[in-house]
């Protein structure tokens, strides 16, 4: 989970990270051509479709061309006008969705966990409860026998079985309430994380989605 949070953080703030190369994306279009050469008269050796990771290699004298290569190795000449510098926003949510789907699937798996503690959880409330009925009556019948003292040969053993009794009854009363208290806080701990992820995830898709509306191109130069 960290590593998703990380991830998501990297994509948000992906604009002010400084490289080592200059790299950019072609936009929203959904296709543009890559030429042997700086101008529409060359070769179209290949069409890259929208959101195409391209490392900028060198610009044209007119400014209007880079020279670029895909991550499959392949260079060529592409217009600038249809670069940007960060993923178009569908590759954005598509990237998104899939975090998100994945975090739904272990929102799913910590529901399944929380139903499990909630039955433990009861189970050892019930147990507490009778734990805590059979020291009572245990203690009560301690002070009868205190009461007793006329017979004290007789009544030696079983004060001795009793009062051995009342201690381990205490002991296990003690730990069923250390459990409970540490399921309590494992619970508490889960959901916690999961509301601040899910919130996250959130505000990220309501930043992205609005720029997917399509645009149009003034000119189908290079296309």
């Amino acid at each position: 989970m960290k590593r998703l949070i990380f991830t998501l953080l990297l994509l948000l703030f992906a604009s002010g990270t400084v490289a080592a190369e200059v790299v950019k994306y072609v936009n929203d279009y959904l296709l543009i051509t890559l030429r042997s050469g700086p101008g529409s008269q060359f070769k179209i050796e290949k069409n890259l479709g929208s959101g195409t990771r391209l490392t900028i290699l060198q610009q044209s004298e007119d400014g209007k061309f880079s020279l670029v290569r895909t991550d499959k190795g392949v260079e060529g000449w592409v217009l600038n006008q249809y670069l940007v510098n960060r993923p178009v926003a569908r590759q954005l949510l598509g990237q998104v969705q899939s975090e998100l789907a994945t975090l739904k699937e272990q929102h799913q798996t910590l529901q399944q966990r929380h139903a499990e503690i909630s039955d433990e959880k009861e189970s050892i409330t019930q147990e507490r409860t009778a734990l805590s009925e059979q020291l009572e009556t245990t203690e009560h019948k301690l002070e009868v026998l205190e009461e007793v003292a006329a017979r004290p040969i007789q009544l030696e053993s079983e004060n001795s079985r009793l009062t051995n009794e009342m201690v381990e009854l205490r002991n296990r009363l003690r730990i069923t309430e250390e459990k409970n208290r540490a399921l309590e806080d494992s619970e508490a701990r889960q959901w916690f994380a999961v509301g601040a992820v899910v919130l996250f995830l959130g505000i990220i898709l309501g930043l992205i989605i609005p720029r997917l509306k399509p645009r149009r191109s003034d000119s189908w130069g290079g296309i």
